[in-house]
This record gives structure tokens, sequence and C-alpha cells, in this order.
């Protein structure tokens, strides 16, 4: 009898530890001048952030208003090339690239690794004694645990995630979504 009542007491408990955590979106004001700021939770390595990148980028071609994108580097430990290339778009970004950087990164059809990396920023025409500093340093990878701890913090589930004045979309988001959740954000 015991042990069916230490079941009962400690089932609920159980159940409700492996109960997902609501998401604690922080609503991502928008910038001083009024424009919309989207943040984007993303792992280099990950297709369907690749596939939400691309969708969101066509889907912001069309915006007639500018949009701020605020990534934030979450590398998943599945994905070999994930932290690698993280470090190298933050030391892309030390250079007023990172966007491009993503931008060609995703574009291409093989794994993001330190090679490839290493062609985008040529590609970019970063100073590469500045951008091998950066990689060689700890900069990228405290902006990373940085990132990382706010995924935490605000309870991601899952990549890509993209939040968006105070509403949340975990997962692939296609073109009709993409222009969907831009156009209730005017």
């Amino acid at each position: 009898w015991a042990a069916i009542g230490l079941l009962v007491v400690a089932t609920p408990v159980a159940i409700g530890a492996s109960r997902p955590k609501p998401a604690a979106i922080v609503a991502v004001p928008r910038t001083p001048d009024g424009r919309l700021v989207i943040r984007e939770f993303v792992d280099l390595e990950c297709p369907f952030c690749r596939a939400t990148h691309v969708a969101l980028k066509l889907a912001l071609e069309r915006r007639a208003t500018p949009v701020v994108i605020e990534r934030r580097h979450v590398p998943l430990g599945q994905h070999e090339h994930a932290l690698p290339a993280a470090v190298a778009a933050c030391c892309a970004g030390e250079q007023g690239a990172e966007d491009r950087f993503v931008d060609l990164l995703f574009a291409m059809d093989e794994p993001p690794s330190e090679a490839t990396c290493r062609r985008v920023a040529m590609d970019l025409r970063l100073d590469l004694s500045k951008y091998d500093e950066c990689r060689s340093s700890d900069r990228p990878r405290q902006r990373i645990a940085s990132d990382s701890a706010l995924a935490d913090r605000t309870n991601v589930a899952g990549l890509p995630t993209i939040d968006v004045e105070g509403e949340r979309h975990v997962g692939l988001l296609d073109g009709a979504r993409a222009e969907a959740l831009l156009a209730r954000h005017p």
C-alpha cells in the first residue's frame, strides 16, 4: 500500500514536470523610429531554419516598410557545423555583414562547414585577418551563449522560432505564412 500511495502522490508531480512550459515571449518592441523588429532564433545548419529564412526574406522584399531582423544563434548539438557557422556569422557581423553572410550561407546547397563559411567571408570581401582573429576570440561564443540563454529564458521549444510583437511562430514558416505574419504587423 505504501508503494501505491507513493505512486498516487508522485504521479501528478511527474506529469506536471513533464508538461512543456508555456512560452514566455518577450514582446520585441519596435525601433525608436517605428520599424518592426523580428527576433529570429536559428541554427545555421537547420534545414527548416533555412527554408523559413528564405520565405521570410522574400516576404520582407515585398513589404513597403523596412524591418529589423534581430538574429539569435542557437546552434543545436546534433548539427556538427552549427556552432562554427554561428561563430563565423557573428564574426561577419563584427564587420557589418552578418545578414549578407547568413543570406549567402542559406543560399548554398552544402553544409555550413568552416571551409564554406570562409568562402562566404571571402565572397563578401571581409577583412580575413579580423575574421580569423574574431573566430579565435571568445566574443562570438559569448554572444552565442547569451542568445542561447535568451532562448532558454523565453522557452523556445524548437527551431526556427520567430517572435514579433508578442506573437510567436515555432517551426517551418512557408511563403504564405510569412506573408500572413507580416500582414498582422504592419
